[in-house]
C-alpha cells in the first residue's frame, strides 16, 4: 500500500499481486519527472545525467549485485535499472514535438514507414520469445537487464511511426478497438495475472498436454473473459473513481479562478 516493495524485498501478499510490483517503480518515475523541469543549470543537468550514468554503469557491473545479494533485483526494477525505457520515451516526445510536422512532411516515411514498423515488431517478438522462454527474472539480473535498452528503442519507434506515419498499416492499430483496449488497458494490467494463475490449470492440463492438443483456443476464452471483467470494474470501480478526481480538479479550477495549464505557464 506504501510501494515499499520498491525499496526493500517484501513478500506480494499473495501470488495474484506479483505483476504489481511496477506500481513501485511508477511511483519512482512520478517522483523524480517534476524534477526534471525545474530551472536548472547546465552543471546541474549534468551532475544529474552523470550520476544516472554512473549508477547504471554500477547495476551492469554488478556493483549492486555485490553489495545488495539477493536484494539487488529491486535496483534492477526500479527508476535505475528502467531508465533507459523512460529516457527513450522522452527523446521520443521531445522528436515529436519538435519535429513532428517535418516528419509527417517527410516522403520517405510514406514509402518505407510500414516496413520500419514491421520490423520493429520483428525485433520485439524475437527478444520477448527469449525472455518468455527463460522467464522474468533471469533477464532481470546483470547484465542481461540492459535488454530494455533495446526494447524501449523499439517501442519509441513504434509510438513514433503511429503518430507522424502515413501508414498503410494504421487501420490495424488506430481503431476503435484498440482504443477501447486503452481504456479498460489498467483494469486489466490489475486482472490479467489471477486469470493466468487460475485458468493456466485448464488451458495446460494434462489431457491437453497428453494429446498433445492446442491451447491457442482456451487462452483466447482467458483473454476474452479478462477483457469483459475489465470492462465491468472499469465501468463500476475506476471510471466512478475518475469522475470524482475531475470534479475535485475542476472545484480547485473554481476555486483558484485559474486552470493548472495558465497557472504553470504563470
Amino acid at each position: 500500500m506504501v510501494f515499499a516493495n520498491g525499496v526493500w524485498p517484501t513478500p506480494p501478499p499473495g501470488v495474484h499481486t506479483w505483476v504489481m510490483w511496477s506500481l513501485a517503480t511508477e511511483v519512482q518515475f512520478y517522483a523524480v519527472l517534476p524534477w526534471l523541469f525545474r530551472d536548472m543549470s547546465r552543471r546541474g543537468l549534468v551532475l544529474i545525467g552523470g550520476g544516472f550514468l554512473l549508477a547504471y554503469a554500477a547495476l551492469l557491473g554488478g556493483a549492486f549485485a555485490w553489495l545488495l545479494g539477493e536484494g539487488s533485483w529491486l535496483i534492477h526494477v526500479s527508476i535505475v535499472g528502467r531508465g533507459p525505457v523512460f529516457l527513450c520515451g522522452v527523446a521520443g516526445a521531445w522528436l515529436y514535438v519538435r519535429f513532428g510536422a517535418r516528419l509527417r512532411a517527410w516522403r520517405p516515411l510514406a514509402w518505407f514507414g510500414d516496413v520500419a514498423l514491421v520490423a520493429a515488431f520483428v525485433g520485439l517478438e524475437l527478444m520477448l520469445r527469449l525472455v518468455v522462454r527463460d522467464g522474468f527474472l533471469p533477464w532481470e539480473t546483470t547484465p542481461w537487464v540492459a535488454w530494455h535498452i533495446i526494447e524501449g528503442f523499439l517501442w519509441t519507434i513504434v509510438a513514433l511511426l503511429a503518430l507522424v506515419a502515413p501508414l498503410r498499416l494504421r487501420p490495424l492499430f488506430v481503431n476503435s478497438a484498440m482504443m477501447s483496449l486503452g481504456v479498460l488497458s489498467y483494469s486489466i494490467y490489475l486482472l490479467h495475472f489471477p486469470f493466468l494463475l487460475w485458468a493456466g490449470r485448464f488451458v495446460y492440463s494434462p489431457l491437453v498436454l497428453a494429446t498433445g492438443g492446442s491451447a491457442l483456443p482456451e487462452t483466447y476464452a482467458i483473454a476474452a473473459a479478462a477483457v469483459a471483467l475489465s470492462a465491468l470494474t472499469y465501468r463500476f470501480i475506476e471510471r466512478p473513481f475518475l469522475i470524482r478526481k475531475a470534479r475535485v480538479v475542476e472545484a480547485g479550477w473554481r476555486e483558484t479562478g485559474v486552470r493548472p495549464a495558465a497557472r504553470d505557464a504563470a
